[in-house]
């Protein structure tokens, strides 16, 4: 095992790191600059759309995939990635999220966390990892992953820029989220906030059960001020709530910070605490991507509601 791998799998208490598998499946139905662009985006009167999954297939040529001995698998000479397109029914343009799955997870698995706010006016894009998706999922390769995630987005704007393709017309290129969930925070945190990696065209960022770690070649010495929402259980027990803790408190972003009392590594999308992490999420994408802010300025009256989480904001 490398050093960075020894590194990781000690802030992912990997002993209990298997239970990202089945994310989101248990859940009922339902630069720097802090703003987002003025919008151009679909109107979201007509909420909740109705929403057409659509599994595609992108390369990446540019990039290889790393073997995983353990696995039997070789390298490849590029980096294949299957993606659940959720897209609302209707002529858009809609904002664009993409979202990042955990270790042994998939793309599909967090549908049910998803398939909501794709109803609310939002194209997902949902990719599976080469290495870190599927039984025996490679952590080590998070470190390749925000790569995957800004190739995913810009196969998805050429999509929507073609004539030819079902998308065509639906996605609005200057107001772009990313979110991620275990690992897939991990990705997603140092493809936003990382000097390796991070890109001025992200509006915000939504990071679920996360923890800050290492990446090649690059530092959280100067981290971008793009808008940051933390969502993490106190009683979990793969990665642990000072985790999230940590992030908050390090976090020079306009950041909002759901904490639910009650919930471990996954049940944050399950019954209860799924329904409220859905609507924290959609206020937030609302907030930063539509510049509509009814949807948050109501959450903090539904975190108190709820009896099971806590809310806390700053530099906004």
């Amino acid at each position: 095992m490398t050093a960075l791998r020894r590194v990781v799998a000690a802030l992912l208490l990997v002993a209990a790191v298997g239970a990202c598998a089945d994310s989101g499946t248990k859940q009922a139905a339902p630069s720097s600059s802090s703003a987002a662009p003025a919008s151009t985006t679909a109107p979201a009167s007509t909420r909740p759309f109705h929403v057409t999954r659509r599994d595609i297939t992108v390369e990446d040529t540019s990039r290889p995939t790393n073997a995983a001995p353990d696995r039997n698998l070789s390298e490849k000479p590029s980096r294949t990635l299957p993606v659940m397109l959720l897209v609302p029914d209707g002529p858009g343009p809609f904002p664009l999220l993409e979202f990042s799955h955990g270790v042994t997870g998939t793309g599909p698995a967090y549908i049910g966390y998803l398939q909501p706010i794709a109803e609310a006016g939002y194209v997902v894009a949902a990719p599976t990892f080469p290495l870190s998706s599927g039984p025996g999922g490679e952590i080590g390769d998070y470190v390749n992953q925000p790569g995957d995630v800004y190739f995913v987005i810009d196969s998805v704007i050429k999509m929507s820029g073609d004539a030819n393709d079902p998308l065509h017309g639906k996605v609005d290129a200057d107001h772009i989220a990313v979110a991620g969930h275990s690992l897939g925070a991990m990705t997603t945190y140092g493809a936003v906030y990382n000097s390796c990696c991070t890109q001025p065209r992200v509006n915000a960022s939504i990071v679920l059960s996360g923890v800050e770690t290492p990446f090649p070649n690059g530092d959280y010495n100067a981290r971008p001020t793009i808008p940051l929402m933390l969502a993490h259980g106190a009683k979990d027990t793969t990665i642990v709530v000072s985790s999230g803790d940590a992030l908050y408190e390090k976090s020079t972003s306009p950041t909002a910070y759901v904490r639910f009392a009650d919930a471990t590594h996954n049940s944050i999308f399950v019954g209860e605490n799924g329904k409220l992490l859905d609507q924290a999420s959609i206020a937030w994408l609302d907030k930063w991507l539509r510049n509509d802010n009814a949807g948050f300025d109501a959450l903090p009256a539904a975190v108190t509601a709820s009896g099971n989480a806590t809310l806390q904001t700053k530099n906004l």
